[in-house]
């Protein structure tokens, strides 16, 4: 459960469904990824980088994981997954995930989900 789970919401920028994490103390527009509304890459871009500087960080691509995720233990484990797969989308090693950056990734997901 916790790697379906753990997936969805990692895939929150890159996938094409949306859940609703209501209140995120980090970033209030940030939402969770599951089964449901079609969502575009440079829409879940826009929700999760709050600050509409096209500087994506950490903080505000975990925002949703620390939102849904209640279970210390499980929690852990998927802030240091986020982390990962945050560290791979930052293709020039600036700290931040660009839009450009954040597509590329979103592109590589969906190619890799479709096969």
């Amino acid at each position: 459960m916790l790697r379906v789970v753990l997936t969805l919401v990692v895939a929150a920028g890159l996938s094409s469904f949306v859940y609703a994490a209501d209140n995120c103390a980090c970033a209030s527009g940030a939402k969770a990824a599951v089964k449901g509304e079609h969502k575009s890459p440079e829409d879940r871009y826009k929700e999760l980088n709050t600050t509409n500087d096209n500087k994506l960080t950490l903080e505000q691509f975990q925002c949703p994981i620390k939102k849904h995720i209640k279970d210390e233990a499980k929690l852990a484990e998927a802030l240091k997954r986020s982390e990962k797969y945050f560290k791979a989308m930052d293709t020039d090693k600036d700290g931040f995930v660009s839009l450009e950056e954040f597509k590329a990734a979103a592109a590589k997901h969906h190619k890799k989900a479709d096969k």
